[in-house]
């Protein structure tokens, strides 16, 4: 090399030889950039280092490793300075290779050497970066890595270092696309100590927060899952809003009567004749509800049942029927999700069900009078029964409705509908969502073999807390809820019909004769409304009980708005009262953590209403008229909650009359009574709550509390 050759190379090495310099010639074999973006993208601020950038840029510049692009006038690199900067790249390898001094401990625990290329190869795999981005960024996480003073990698740690120069480097997209689903160590720590360590609560927790962070983070829309974390709306069951819908209502008949079993039913695929008789339709219903009860995400709902049961039971003996009823009650008692069984006083919406409607009579009063002897040891919290009223036919029913107002008085597990003005017949689910059909419709068709596909919360006195009295500002708010809930509630009708179509949910997408066994196309999708009770003083700052007048808009409005939608979208929407204490819980939490909520310790620690929607205190006279109204608008369901105390410790003759007047002078929907229970688990006595020992053993400890719904 001549004299002039050295000094020439001298000077370029000088060029390179600085950490800023170095900088910008390893973004700029990436991009080219404008003066600005670069600046920013090596980490120098535009205000206070600007006299800084420019002395280095300067030398770059006058030493030939950068040039302006004269069309774009962008800096890029040249032929020089990329060959410059390969020496400085090959040189880092060597070193790094020579001296080992950094090693990967995997998951299996054994070591291998920390290699750059993997990070680049991770990045185009799974953040979908661009090869020569992927490059820069890996080059800048092993500088990084070599000179902080650990003895070891592991894989967390250098996923923190390539978070961190993603987010630095204005790539956060690609940053979310690489967040690990898991848990702290801390958290699940806190699930072993909440859940007394049983194991299968244990999975269960842990297994359900990885499903709920992917869905947070990949399943639905960013301000979707934002507006959830914030309280604004809540996913109900969130774990399962891309595996399940939420409540099934059943056809027993389409669902057991076949050539065979559906293979889905079992570890193996067994063919199970269907004889046709009352035991073997009841043992396989059984086991049809439940493995169905793993493809749902709450409940399921037996539609007509005893109408079922009866046509069944053609010929049988009964005291083989009586049997046969009983074994399937106790079994459903202890099936793991929810069940909710409806009884047809009068004729039933199905017409080839009513040539039974003799029998069907005689087994409605069965099956009551066998709950009623299973609630003296058990509670029944998991059992709920539909006493569907209105039919014709129904006077001829009084000892039955006799029977089950003393059960709901007894365990509060009983629900009793009504038809709706202008509409036809409708099912509820286990936790009182409706699901109508059209007047004059095809019930069959319309509601059998549907449900409630999935729900979403909405915060209610967030939304008029926030708002300071000002109702243009309510009602964009309500706009704006409304919308997001819609969106979410898109994503988990997409989901669940790739699913169906996909057999992941093997006996909901059986096929009968026609179609697939739940057909989630007819599914509704709910907007609950959370906090209705606190609503107005959220917004006017004070009660207004008796009126409701700001609660009446806001059910108008956002009725309005869901009827618009479900034109748009092709989704059935409907709107109801919340039920999901959980998300009244959350919900309530998180807005007093945030804003302040109640005078009281006891108040700012209260969930926001559910199902009631009038408070207790107001009389029965002035909360019928309230409630009949509030039915007639949330079109997805609401259940007149009266409580113990209400009726002044009457009895089931009382209630009774109640329940026949709230349906024919006020024309509510649907009422039932709520009690709270305690069950010894010594010896298994069912108590009123509040007692602090039991009365048949004299245990203190050890007690199960239940409060229905």
């Amino acid at each position: 090399m001549s004299h002039d050759s050295f000094d020439e190379a001298e000077a370029v090495f000088e060029a390179a030889a600085s950490p800023v310099r170095l900088r910008i010639l390893r973004t700029l074999e990436a991009n080219s950039s404008k003066y600005n973006e670069l600046m920013r993208q090596i980490g120098l601020d535009q205000f206070k280092d600007a006299g800084r950038f420019a002395y280095h840029l300067r030398k770059l510049l006058q030493n030939g490793l950068v040039d302006i692009d004269p069309n774009t006038k962008k800096y890029r690199l040249t032929e020089l300075g990329a060959r410059i900067f390969d020496q400085y790249r090959s040189l880092g390898d060597y070193l790094s290779r020579k001296t080992k001094r950094m090693e990967v401990r995997k998951s299996d625990l054994t070591m291998v050497p920390f290699d750059r290329v993997e990070i680049e190869n991770y990045l185009i795999k799974e953040a979908s970066l661009r090869p020569d981005i992927a490059a820069q960024i890996a080059t800048e996480v092993e500088e990084r890595i070599f000179s902080v003073p650990v003895k070891y990698l592991t894989a967390p740690l250098i996923r923190e270092f390539v978070n961190a120069v993603l987010i630095e480097k204005g790539h956060e997209e690609y940053r979310h696309k690489l967040t690990r689903l898991g848990l702290p160590v801390y958290d699940v720590t806190s699930i072993f100590e909440t859940s007394g360590q049983v194991s299968e609560n244990v999975k269960r927790q842990a297994g359900d927060s990885v499903l709920e962070q992917y869905v947070r983070l990949n399943a639905v829309p960013r301000e979707v899952a934002d507006a959830h974390l914030s309280g604004m709306i809540h996913l109900n069951h969130e774990a399962d809003w891309c595996l399940k819908p939420e409540d099934v209502v059943h056809d027993a008949s389409a669902l057991v009567e076949g050539k065979k079993v559906p293979s889905g039913w079992g570890a193996a695929p067994i063919a199970l004749e269907f004889s046709g008789g009352v035991e073997d339709a009841l043992r396989l219903l059984g086991l049809g509800l439940e493995k169905a009860a793993d493809e749902v995400g709450c409940g399921q709902t037996l539609d007509c049942f005893n109408f079922t049961v009866a046509k069944w039971a053609k010929g049988c003996e009964w005291s083989v029927l009586k049997k046969a009823i009983n074994d399937f009650l106790f079994g459903a008692v202890t099936l793991e999700k929810p069940l909710a069984m409806t009884l047809d006083l009068g004729s039933p919406p199905i017409q080839e069900l009513r040539e039974h409607s003799e029998r069907a009579s005689s087994i409605a009063e069965l099956i009551v009078s066998q709950l009623l002897s299973l609630s003296k040891h058990s509670l029944l919290g998991n059992l709920k029964l539909i006493v569907r009223m209105g039919g014709e036919g129904e006077s001829a029913e009084e000892s039955t409705l006799a029977l089950a107002h003393t059960l709901s008085l007894e365990q509060g597990n009983v629900v009793f509908t009504n038809k709706a003005e202008g509409e036809g017949p409708a099912a509820y689910t286990w936790n009182c969502a409706r699901i109508s059909s059209k007047r004059d419709g095809d019930y069959a068709a319309e509601v059998s073999r549907s449900g409630i596909v999935g729900s979403v919360a909405v915060n209610l006195p967030r939304i008029a807390r926030q708002t300071s009295g000002n109702e243009r500002k309510l009602f964009e708010n309500l706009d704006k809820a409304l919308r997001l809930a819609t969106k979410a509630l898109e994503v988990k009708r997409d989901w669940i019909a790739n699913d169906m179509a996909k057999g992941f949910l093997p006996v909901l997408s059986h096929r009968t004769p026609a179609e697939s066994y739940f057909n989630h196309a007819k599914g509704v999708y709910l907007v609950e409304l959370v906090g209705i009770d606190e609503v107005e003083s959220s917004f006017l700052g004070e009660s207004a009980e008796g009126s409701f007048p700001i609660t009446k808009k806001i059910l108008e409005h956002l009725l309005a708005l869901l009827r618009h939608r479900t034109e748009r979208s092709n989704i059935r929407l409907a709107l109801s009262a919340g039920r999901h204490h959980a998300a009244a819980a959350r919900m309530a939490r998180v807005d007093g953590e945030s804003f302040g909520r109640g005078k009281s310790p006891e108040e700012a620690g209260r969930a926001y209403s559910t199902h009631q929607l009038t408070r207790g205190s107001l009389p029965l006279d002035s909360r019928l008229p309230l409630e009949a109204e509030f039915q007639r608008k949330l079109n997805g369901g609401h259940v007149f909650v009266v409580g113990r105390d209400a009726l002044e410790n009457a009895g089931a003759e009382e209630a009774l009359q109640l329940t026949r007047k709230a349906f024919e002078e006020f024309r509510i929907q649907s009422i039932t009574y709520s009690v709270k229970k305690t069950m010894c688990l010594y010896c298994g006595s069912v108590m009123e709550s509040g007692s602090a020992r039991c009365g048949n053993c004299g245990s203190t400890t050890r007690f199960y509390m239940h409060t229905p719904e």
